[in-house]
Protein backbone atom coordinates (compact mmCIF):
# COMPACT_ATOMS: atom_id res chain seq x y z
CA UNK A 1 0.00 0.00 0.00
CA UNK A 2 2.54 2.39 0.95
CA UNK A 3 4.31 1.36 -2.20
CA UNK A 4 1.81 2.49 -4.37
CA UNK A 5 1.24 5.43 -2.48
CA UNK A 6 4.34 6.61 -3.03
CA UNK A 7 4.08 5.94 -6.48
CA UNK A 8 1.14 8.38 -6.86
CA UNK A 9 2.66 11.15 -5.74
CA UNK A 10 6.34 11.09 -5.90
CA UNK A 11 6.14 13.41 -8.22
CA UNK A 12 4.62 16.13 -5.85
CA UNK A 13 6.73 18.17 -4.39
CA UNK A 14 4.13 20.85 -3.31
CA UNK A 15 1.15 22.47 -4.39
CA UNK A 16 3.20 24.88 -6.07
CA UNK A 17 4.31 23.02 -8.54
CA UNK A 18 1.13 22.27 -10.12
CA UNK A 19 1.45 23.50 -13.62
CA UNK A 20 -2.17 22.75 -15.74
CA UNK A 21 -2.34 22.96 -19.61
CA UNK A 22 -5.85 23.95 -19.95
CA UNK A 23 -8.92 25.45 -19.00
CA UNK A 24 -11.88 23.31 -17.55
CA UNK A 25 -14.29 22.74 -20.71
CA UNK A 26 -17.66 24.71 -20.44
CA UNK A 27 -20.71 23.13 -19.19
CA UNK A 28 -24.34 24.72 -20.57
CA UNK A 29 -25.76 26.40 -17.49
CA UNK A 30 -23.23 26.16 -15.12
CA UNK A 31 -19.72 27.75 -14.42
CA UNK A 32 -16.60 26.39 -14.45
CA UNK A 33 -13.79 26.96 -12.92
CA UNK A 34 -11.07 24.81 -10.99
CA UNK A 35 -10.19 24.90 -7.13
CA UNK A 36 -6.92 23.60 -5.54
CA UNK A 37 -6.73 20.31 -3.71
CA UNK A 38 -3.23 18.88 -2.29
CA UNK A 39 -1.76 17.71 -5.04
CA UNK A 40 -4.18 18.68 -7.88
CA UNK A 41 -6.48 21.48 -9.41
CA UNK A 42 -9.83 19.90 -9.36
CA UNK A 43 -12.66 21.01 -12.49
CA UNK A 44 -15.79 21.59 -10.50
CA UNK A 45 -19.18 23.19 -12.12
CA UNK A 46 -21.26 24.90 -10.49
CA UNK A 47 -24.93 25.49 -11.59
CA UNK A 48 -25.35 29.37 -12.52
CA UNK A 49 -27.64 31.54 -9.84
CA UNK A 50 -27.15 28.76 -7.06
CA UNK A 51 -27.34 30.66 -3.41
CA UNK A 52 -25.13 29.85 -0.07
CA UNK A 53 -25.87 27.96 2.66
CA UNK A 54 -28.28 25.07 0.60
CA UNK A 55 -28.76 21.78 0.48
CA UNK A 56 -26.05 21.25 -2.64
CA UNK A 57 -26.99 18.29 -4.94
CA UNK A 58 -22.95 16.91 -6.14
CA UNK A 59 -22.86 15.03 -8.91
CA UNK A 60 -19.99 12.23 -9.60
CA UNK A 61 -18.83 10.40 -12.88
CA UNK A 62 -17.60 6.57 -13.99
CA UNK A 63 -14.29 6.02 -13.99
CA UNK A 64 -12.16 7.01 -17.37
CA UNK A 65 -10.38 5.05 -19.65
CA UNK A 66 -6.97 6.03 -20.95
CA UNK A 67 -6.52 7.19 -24.14
CA UNK A 68 -3.63 8.99 -25.98
CA UNK A 69 0.23 7.53 -26.30
CA UNK A 70 3.49 7.90 -24.11
CA UNK A 71 3.33 11.07 -23.25
CA UNK A 72 -0.38 12.47 -24.02
CA UNK A 73 -1.94 9.59 -22.12
CA UNK A 74 -5.23 11.11 -20.45
CA UNK A 75 -8.41 9.99 -18.82
CA UNK A 76 -11.64 9.98 -20.91
CA UNK A 77 -14.88 9.93 -19.65
CA UNK A 78 -16.50 8.19 -22.68
CA UNK A 79 -20.21 8.48 -21.86
CA UNK A 80 -20.30 10.84 -18.90
CA UNK A 81 -23.59 9.97 -16.98
CA UNK A 82 -23.39 12.04 -14.03
CA UNK A 83 -22.77 14.90 -16.46
CA UNK A 84 -25.53 14.89 -18.02
CA UNK A 85 -28.32 14.07 -15.17
CA UNK A 86 -26.71 17.43 -13.68
CA UNK A 87 -27.57 18.85 -16.91
CA UNK A 88 -31.13 17.79 -17.16
CA UNK A 89 -32.04 18.05 -13.49
CA UNK A 90 -34.18 20.98 -12.34
CA UNK A 91 -32.92 21.07 -8.88
CA UNK A 92 -31.43 24.62 -8.12
CA UNK A 93 -28.57 23.65 -6.21
CA UNK A 94 -25.79 21.62 -8.32
CA UNK A 95 -22.27 20.95 -8.36
CA UNK A 96 -20.30 18.51 -11.41
CA UNK A 97 -17.45 17.62 -9.65
CA UNK A 98 -14.48 16.70 -11.73
CA UNK A 99 -12.81 13.29 -10.33
CA UNK A 100 -8.64 13.56 -9.23
CA UNK A 101 -6.52 14.22 -12.27
CA UNK A 102 -10.29 14.26 -14.48
CA UNK A 103 -10.47 17.27 -17.59
CA UNK A 104 -7.45 19.31 -16.58
CA UNK A 105 -3.82 18.09 -17.66
CA UNK A 106 -1.57 18.68 -15.01
CA UNK A 107 2.01 17.84 -14.43
CA UNK A 108 1.14 15.78 -11.44
CA UNK A 109 -1.30 13.20 -12.99
CA UNK A 110 -0.10 9.89 -14.37
CA UNK A 111 -1.80 7.13 -15.58
CA UNK A 112 -1.97 5.47 -11.82
CA UNK A 113 -4.00 8.25 -10.76
CA UNK A 114 -6.81 7.22 -12.75
CA UNK A 115 -5.88 3.31 -13.32
CA UNK A 116 -5.21 1.18 -10.57
CA UNK A 117 -4.68 4.05 -8.00
CA UNK A 118 -8.56 5.21 -8.19
CA UNK A 119 -9.84 4.49 -4.85
CA UNK A 120 -6.43 4.92 -3.13
CA UNK A 121 -6.67 6.96 0.39
CA UNK A 122 -4.60 9.78 -1.17
CA UNK A 123 -7.17 9.76 -4.20
CA UNK A 124 -10.03 10.46 -2.41
CA UNK A 125 -8.59 12.71 0.15
CA UNK A 126 -8.00 15.13 -3.02
CA UNK A 127 -11.71 14.99 -3.91
CA UNK A 128 -12.79 15.26 0.24
CA UNK A 129 -10.40 18.46 0.02
CA UNK A 130 -12.24 19.80 -2.68
CA UNK A 131 -15.64 19.55 -1.63
CA UNK A 132 -14.62 21.16 1.98
CA UNK A 133 -13.59 24.07 0.14
CA UNK A 134 -16.86 24.10 -1.79
CA UNK A 135 -18.66 23.62 1.27
CA UNK A 136 -16.95 26.78 2.89
CA UNK A 137 -17.50 28.86 0.10
CA UNK A 138 -20.94 28.45 -0.72
CA UNK A 139 -21.24 27.52 3.53
CA UNK A 140 -23.00 24.44 2.35
CA UNK A 141 -25.89 23.48 5.10
CA UNK A 142 -26.19 19.99 3.63
CA UNK A 143 -25.26 17.85 0.34
CA UNK A 144 -26.14 14.53 -1.55
CA UNK A 145 -23.59 12.68 -3.09
CA UNK A 146 -24.92 11.60 -6.51
CA UNK A 147 -22.22 8.91 -7.80
CA UNK A 148 -22.75 6.79 -11.48
CA UNK A 149 -20.49 3.54 -11.64
CA UNK A 150 -16.95 4.53 -9.85
CA UNK A 151 -18.48 7.82 -9.29
CA UNK A 152 -20.83 5.82 -6.42
CA UNK A 153 -17.69 4.27 -5.34
CA UNK A 154 -16.12 7.76 -4.64
CA UNK A 155 -19.58 8.99 -3.39
CA UNK A 156 -19.74 6.40 -0.79
CA UNK A 157 -15.82 6.82 0.21
CA UNK A 158 -16.60 10.35 0.20
CA UNK A 159 -19.69 10.81 2.79
CA UNK A 160 -17.82 8.14 5.32
CA UNK A 161 -15.12 11.16 5.39
CA UNK A 162 -17.53 13.96 5.66
CA UNK A 163 -18.11 14.71 9.06
CA UNK A 164 -19.33 18.10 9.53
CA UNK A 165 -22.75 18.70 7.91
CA UNK A 166 -25.18 15.98 6.89
CA UNK A 167 -24.61 14.05 4.16
CA UNK A 168 -26.92 11.42 1.91
CA UNK A 169 -25.40 9.14 -0.68
CA UNK A 170 -27.62 8.30 -4.19
CA UNK A 171 -25.60 5.50 -6.26
CA UNK A 172 -26.55 5.08 -10.22
CA UNK A 173 -25.53 1.68 -11.50
CA UNK A 174 -22.43 2.48 -8.65
CA UNK A 175 -19.66 -0.24 -7.86
CA UNK A 176 -20.34 -0.69 -4.36
CA UNK A 177 -18.50 -3.47 -3.79
CA UNK A 178 -14.81 -3.05 -5.37
CA UNK A 179 -13.49 -6.65 -4.42
CA UNK A 180 -16.66 -7.91 -5.91
CA UNK A 181 -16.86 -6.11 -9.21
CA UNK A 182 -12.98 -6.90 -10.18
CA UNK A 183 -13.66 -10.59 -9.43
CA UNK A 184 -16.73 -10.69 -11.70
CA UNK A 185 -14.87 -9.07 -14.17
CA UNK A 186 -11.72 -11.08 -13.36
CA UNK A 187 -9.51 -7.60 -12.70
CA UNK A 188 -6.69 -6.61 -10.07
CA UNK A 189 -7.71 -5.04 -7.75
CA UNK A 190 -4.70 -3.12 -6.40
CA UNK A 191 -3.83 -3.18 -2.42
CA UNK A 192 -4.32 -0.39 -0.89
CA UNK A 193 -7.43 0.46 -2.58
CA UNK A 194 -10.18 1.44 -0.53
CA UNK A 195 -13.65 -0.16 -0.93
CA UNK A 196 -17.00 1.12 0.60
CA UNK A 197 -17.54 -2.56 1.51
CA UNK A 198 -15.36 -2.86 3.57
CA UNK A 199 -16.25 0.01 5.76
CA UNK A 200 -19.97 -1.22 6.08
CA UNK A 201 -20.27 0.06 9.95
CA UNK A 202 -19.72 3.65 8.73
CA UNK A 203 -21.42 3.42 5.58
CA UNK A 204 -24.69 1.92 7.95
CA UNK A 205 -25.20 5.64 9.17
CA UNK A 206 -25.12 7.44 6.48
CA UNK A 207 -28.90 7.91 4.31
CA UNK A 208 -28.07 6.21 0.97
CA UNK A 209 -30.61 4.81 -2.29
CA UNK A 210 -28.67 2.69 -4.77
CA UNK A 211 -30.54 2.80 -8.42
CA UNK A 212 -29.82 -0.49 -10.13
CA UNK A 213 -30.19 -1.97 -13.53
CA UNK A 214 -32.25 -4.80 -14.74
CA UNK A 215 -30.29 -5.11 -17.20
CA UNK A 216 -26.78 -4.03 -15.97
CA UNK A 217 -24.29 -6.47 -17.18
CA UNK A 218 -21.44 -4.41 -15.55
CA UNK A 219 -22.74 -3.96 -11.85
CA UNK A 220 -25.42 -6.99 -11.68
CA UNK A 221 -28.41 -6.01 -8.85
CA UNK A 222 -26.49 -9.09 -7.02
CA UNK A 223 -24.03 -7.17 -5.78
CA UNK A 224 -25.81 -4.13 -4.72
CA UNK A 225 -28.39 -6.21 -2.84
CA UNK A 226 -25.91 -8.03 -0.61
CA UNK A 227 -23.95 -4.54 -0.04
CA UNK A 228 -27.26 -3.51 1.82
CA UNK A 229 -27.91 -6.71 3.30
CA UNK A 230 -24.68 -6.71 4.77
CA UNK A 231 -25.39 -2.94 6.62
CA UNK A 232 -25.65 -3.38 10.18
CA UNK A 233 -29.07 -1.32 11.02
CA UNK A 234 -28.60 1.03 8.63
CA UNK A 235 -30.66 4.64 9.45
CA UNK A 236 -31.92 4.56 5.51
CA UNK A 237 -30.79 2.70 2.73
CA UNK A 238 -32.94 1.49 -0.42
CA UNK A 239 -32.21 -0.43 -3.60
CA UNK A 240 -34.53 0.82 -6.26
CA UNK A 241 -34.49 -1.54 -9.33
CA UNK A 242 -35.53 -0.52 -12.89
CA UNK A 243 -36.05 -3.47 -14.75
CA UNK A 244 -35.25 -2.33 -18.30
CA UNK A 245 -32.13 -0.12 -17.05
CA UNK A 246 -29.08 -1.22 -18.27
CA UNK A 247 -25.00 0.21 -17.15
CA UNK A 248 -25.18 3.06 -19.16
CA UNK A 249 -28.88 4.30 -20.18
CA UNK A 250 -29.94 6.05 -17.43
CA UNK A 251 -30.49 9.38 -18.81
CA UNK A 252 -33.76 7.60 -20.35
CA UNK A 253 -35.91 7.25 -17.05
CA UNK A 254 -36.63 10.36 -14.59
CA UNK A 255 -34.96 9.42 -11.47
CA UNK A 256 -36.90 10.48 -8.51
CA UNK A 257 -34.23 11.78 -6.09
Amino acid sequence: MKKIALIIFSFVITACSITSQQTVPSMKGFKSYQIPANHTMMAVWVKNGMKPSQKVRIYIDGNAKTTGFFGKKRPTVENPIAKELALKDPYPYIIYLGRTCYYIEQSVCKPITWEKGKYMPEIIDEMKLSIERLQKKYRISEIELVGYDGGGTIALLLATRIRQIPVKVITIAGIVNTEHYALFHDEELPEGSLNPADESYLSARIPQVHYVGGQDQIMPIAFTKDFVKKLPKPVSAQVKAIPSATHDNWLNYNLDF
